[in-house]
């Protein structure tokens, strides 16, 4: 792997992680619209097949990783509240004193992009660094997420009522219904990681052991056990680790995940 660098203008590598997600507990994924059968439908394509939007995953799966990372206490591997209002922040993109002191000799032009670069590299969170901020893009990609071919995944719907919360009681009038994919409907799961080194690959197996342990939660009503995921059969199926390999001969095939998680090992002690 290539020595650490936020930037992002050149490819030196990419690993694809695939497999396929499988549901612990039903799933709600509102599609946001109410229609004449339930108030809030799960979220389909334009030809009516249900997904399970890439954007749902990769929050749940960066919140899974922040959680982690900000109780370890691990000086290599860090996280921050990305948007806290804080000075005492320990990441570039959560401390606004040192995100105006940058932007300020970014508008002077009073640093380089190498400048900027190192700023980068020194002062954001290794989960800014691998998931994105306000000043980078992010090292990763997730797809939207398909039923597995030759599979239908069953959708029902399931009722719902307001609760007071004084008097822990049903509302009058706030009854709701909405759809869940019921358990055990499995989607096809890809991840596309660029440009990254040891200890993004480290940041990265924190959430790829939960998702492989069956313990994170994606979509809505998780605090009621809903979305309950597990990764089997995960792979990285295509991958090159510098662009020479890859322009000679390229995409090749390494079927073990531990290429991925190993890399905790260096950084933690698990």
């Amino acid at each position: 792997m290539s020595e650490s660098s936020i930037r992002m203008d050149r490819l030196d590598n990419r690993y694809i992680i695939t497999g396929e997600l499988d549901l612990l507990t039903p799933m709600s994924i509102s599609s946001g619209k109410a229609n004449p059968e339930t108030d809030s439908p799960f979220i389909r394509t334009m030809n009516g097949t249900v997904y399970i939007p890439g954007s749902s995953l990769r929050g749940s799966f960066r919140s899974t990783v922040e959680r982690i990372l900000a109780s370890l206490g691990n000086t290599k591997l860090t996280s921050c509240i990305l948007f806290e209002d804080s000075t005492s922040n320990i990441c570039l993109a959560g401390n606004k004193k040192e995100k105006d002191n940058l932007l300020k000799k970014i508008e002077a032009n009073q640093i380089d992009e190498d400048g900027i670069i190192a700023e980068l590299d020194s002062k954001l969170c290794g989960v800014c660094k691998v998931f994105g901020s306000t000043f980078n893009i992010s090292k990763v990609r997730f797809t939207d997420l398909y039923p597995v071919s030759g599979t239908t995944p069953s959708v029902v719907k399931r009722d719902g009522v307001g609760i007071d919360r004084d008097t822990e009681t049903a509302v009058d009038g706030a009854k709701f219904d909405y759809e869940v994919a019921e358990k055990h409907a499995k989607f096809y799961f890809e991840m596309i990681v660029e440009n990254v080194d040891e200890a993004d690959m480290a940041v990265l197996s924190i959430g790829l052991n939960e998702l492989i342990r069956g313990e994170l939660w994606v979509g809505g009503n998780a605090a009621a056990g809903l979305g309950r995921c597990m990764l089997n059969s995960p792979t990285v199926s295509r991958y090159f680790t510098d662009i020479n390999s890859y322009l000679e001969s390229g995409y090749s095939t390494n079927g073990d995940i531990a290429l991925i998680t190993s890399h905790l090992n260096k950084f933690l002690e698990v």
